[in-house]
């Protein structure tokens, strides 16, 4: 509830046994409302206010003697503010203080050591040192879950201690990390073998030696190592180890078909695979995803090699099972978008943006008739794409919630038709972008765009 009022926060929320309450993002007059539910909440039990940066005064907080639960991020909370929480440190179990960075790390660090029951912690994005993590891992020996992500001013001394939460740590998130090196990710990989979650995108010093270390993580089900630089097919062998890959996100990692191959073959129940901006990947690494019989999203932006070879049988073998099929960047034809309309009824969200060929005006016009789930679809420089065919996707599409048709210039006479749809339609709708389209934006269709966004609320975006 974005720019919540004072009033609207005390007549909803005077309720003496409240145990949860988030108002992430209510950015304005927060303070008086805050204090009033504090105040009478007394069996508060969680509190998320991220990023409602009109709070300053924390004082409240020493009479919340049951919170165990507490998100912080994007707050503009002092180490003075902080010492309001040191009363209950004990109860804590999550504390999120994320983009937190008024407060005072010199202190910080002799703070974090009061907080002894901590099972989940997020310092994402801070200015933490050594010292700092240090603290953290040797006095939350219980810890679960850790997010350090773009703590760039850890060295690899940071990760030297994580021998301290050896037995609990299940998900971890390096990302942005620069500090993390091969070292580090093995000191990591030997004391935490009960990893499920880990998150090395972007970390820069991580080689193929230290990503063999994964091995001993056998329970590994989610993994994010985009955009690691340095990493090649033979860091990847550590899969014959790991068999439960979910997900998988591998994004502009010079990998071949062949690596792609052998990780599909080791983990078939994998749910999701991103392989965005990877442009080595051509159509038999895509083949070999049709024997996942789990696979429900997919993403190859930018994979130009893949094309109608690999995504038709793909498709097929995934009959009414795919919910996300991104797509664009690559280079299939119509016999592709067809295959879509006949098999992935249940599709939600379909990005064919910049694709190689054209493609044909009925090709759309199925999608949009069979695929009646969709909550997105985006179609950037499809310039054949026709006002009969956004016609259809509005009316059909009833749960449709993106729109995206940068430089579908076919559109740019239809303007006040499609904004009439969209009066009609789309309800649900929450961005539509028709951006480059050389619509011709004259006075009364910004009045039609501004009566829009009164009857279906200012959470819509529309570009022309």
């Amino acid at each position: 509830i974005p720019k919540t009022h004072n009033s609207l926060i005390k007549q909803s929320l005077n309720c003496e046994f409240l145990e949860f309450l988030s108002i992430k993002g209510c950015y304005k007059g927060c303070q008086t409302s805050f204090d009033h539910v504090l105040k009478n909440c007394k069996y508060l039990n969680e509190l998320c206010i991220s990023q409602c940066t009109s709070i300053r005064n924390f004082d409240q907080f020493r009479q919340c003697e049951n919170l165990e639960g507490l998100e912080l991020a994007w707050l503009g909370i002092n180490s003075e503010g902080f010492q309001s929480l040191l009363g209950n440190a004990g109860n804590l179990k999550k504390l999120n203080i994320g983009w937190c960075n008024l407060l005072d790390e010199d202190i910080f660090m002799e703070d974090i050591k009061m907080f002894t029951n901590l099972l989940e912690l997020d310092l994402s994005w801070r200015s933490c040192n050594d010292q700092t993590i240090q603290n953290a891992l040797e006095n939350c020996p219980g810890l679960t879950k850790l997010d350090l992500s773009g703590c760039n001013e850890l060295t690899k001394d940071a990760f030297l201690h994580f021998s301290s939460v050896r037995p609990h740590l299940i998900e971890l998130n390096l990302s942005w990390c620069k500090g993390l090196n091969d070292t580090g990710l093995k000191l990591i990989a030997e004391n935490c073998p009960n990893l499920e979650v880990l998150d090395l995108a972007m970390c820069c010093k991580v080689s193929d030696e230290g990503l063999l270390s994964l091995r001993n993580c056998p329970k590994l089900s989610k993994i994010s190592i985009s955009r690691c630089s340095q990493l090649t097919d033979v860091g990847f062998q550590f899969v014959d180890s790991v068999h439960n890959i979910l997900i998988l996100n591998l994004s502009s990692v010079k990998i071949t078909d062949d690596c792609i191959c052998n990780i599909a073959r080791n983990n078939l129940n994998m749910r999701a695979l991103i392989l965005n901006g990877c442009p080595t990947v051509g159509d038999s690494a895509i083949a070999r995803c049709s024997y996942l019989h789990n696979l429900r999203f997919l993403s190859i932006s930018g994979c130009i090699k893949v094309g109608d070879f690999s995504l038709v049988p793909l498709i097929r073998s995934r009959k009414n099972c795919l919910h996300s099929l991104h797509i664009p960047q690559v280079s299939i034809t119509d016999d592709t978008l067809i295959e879509i309309s006949k098999h992935c009824l249940a599709l939600r969200s379909l990005i064919i943006s910049y694709c190689s060929f054209p493609f044909s005006n009925e090709s759309y016009l199925e999608i949009a008739n069979n695929c009646k789930s969709l909550t997105t679809f985006e179609a950037s420089s499809c310039r054949t794409i026709t006002y009969e065919a956004i016609h259809e996707f509005l009316v059909n599409c009833e749960a449709l919630n993106n729109l995206v048709l940068v430089e579908c210039t076919q559109l740019k006479c239809w303007g006040t038709e499609i904004l009439q749809d969209v009066w009609l339609f789309g309800r649900n709708l929450k961005k539509l972008d028709l951006a480059r389209c050389h619509i011709n934006v004259d006075t009364d269709l910004l009045q039609q765009k501004k009566i829009i966004k009164q009857a279906l609320g200012d959470s819509i975006k529309i570009n022309l």
